[in-house]
């Protein structure tokens, strides 16, 4: 490439080998990819031209840690424009936990975690959990080591937050263009990985600002994919099942065991809209699973259920995002269609099976 930042942030542009040459002997240049935020050297091709490449002598971990380094940098010097006191590496109460950035608000202590490296979803839960212990909200900054193509991997859920105008959301940050990536009212959408979501990139001054004073304008074009129809949803089982899916078969001998058939999965199981982002597991498999449970006796009181359906909803190493809140707006919707399509009968907190209607599947 031609051109490389500077550690001041200036576009510096490679003409000759003899303005390239100057630019070495002065010794007080460091230059870094705007995409990446690597470390770049000055190279020269056979014929003399110059050119900037990545090192190739430097390690994963040497090539993160300046990475590390020059996002800490720019957030330092857009925090400075914004002229909202901050903490560089900033250490909570007890030394438990050192912040990258922490931003004291009237509300809130906000700390800003870049994350470039990859670290274990058991990590960031960790982490995360003791920001909350100390009433510090954590902001989790992503890298190019997470990067977004549509679909929400089980670390990406890790990194997830919410907020009311913004939903389920994500946010990365562009050291080399000084700018904000952000990922909001993210969906699941049943039986595809793909999900509903709205990106918007902001100058890194104004992304802060929406992020830490809540106050910018916020697009609300979707993109993603579409649901699918209920036929498309049984195909996609069968298919799965085909391909000898070994959670799926697990499933389906569970099924078996109380003489029904995954391949007929009742519709009650399938939701027709959007879910919060906080299944590990497909949430009709989830309901499956409740609904053999519910089946292996006559009444159940409402509390009951719900923890049921927690236990099931989370797994090892449990998300964040998996709030009470959300488990149980989750159930509730589930709960909801049992009762108006008959599968149960409703008596203030109790509920009774209706064995008929397991009979049929």
């Amino acid at each position: 490439m031609k051109y490389a930042l500077d550690q001041n942030q200036t576009l510096v542009y490679l003409t000759n080998a003899t303005q390239a040459r100057a630019l070495q002997a002065q010794g007080k240049h460091r230059f870094f990819c705007p995409d990446c935020g690597q470390q770049l050297k000055i190279c020269y091709s056979k014929n003399d031209y110059p050119y900037f490449a990545h090192q190739p002598a430097l390690g994963k971990n040497n090539q993160e840690g300046q990475l590390h380094v020059w996002g800490k940098t720019v957030l330092h010097q857009a925090l400075q424009a914004l002229a909202l006191d901050h903490e560089v590496e900033f250490v909570t109460a007890q030394g438990q936990r050192r912040a990258d950035i922490a931003v004291p608000l009237p509300h809130q202590t906000t700390a800003l975690e870049w994350q470039c490296a990859n670290i274990s979803q058991q990590q960031v839960y960790e982490r995360t959990r003791s920001y909350q212990a100390k009433e510090i909200k954590v902001q989790w900054l992503l890298g190019p080591t997470y990067a977004f193509k549509g679909n929400l991997s089980r670390r990406l859920q890790q990194y997830l937050n919410y907020r009311q105008d913004l939903g389920f959301y994500l946010v990365y940050l562009l050291p080399g263009s000084g700018k904000l990536q952000l990922i909001h009212h993210i969906a699941q959408l049943e039986l595809r990985q793909k999900v509903v979501f709205t990106q918007d990139i902001y100058a890194l001054p104004q992304g802060l600002k929406l992020l830490l004073q809540q106050t910018g304008r916020i697009s609300s074009s979707k993109k993603g994919y579409q649901g699918l129809r209920l036929p498309q949803k049984y195909q996609v089982i069968q298919s799965r099942l085909t391909k000898r899916d070994k959670k799926l078969q697990d499933l389906q001998n569970r099924c078996y065991q109380q003489q029904h058939q995954l391949q007929n999965l009742p519709a009650v199981c399938f939701s027709q809209y959007h879910l919060p982002p906080i299944f590990q597991e497909v949430s009709c498999w989830v309901n499956c699973r409740l609904l053999l449970l519910l089946e292996q006796q006559s009444q159940w009181l409402y509390q009951d259920l719900l923890g049921h359906y927690q236990q099931l909803v989370r797994k090892k190493p449990p998300l964040v995002v998996q709030q009470p809140r959300w488990l149980k707006y989750c159930f509730d919707l589930f709960l909801k269609r049992l009762v108006s399509q008959h599968w149960l009968y409703q008596a203030a907190d109790t509920f009774r099976i209706n064995r008929s209607k397991l009979r049929a599947w």
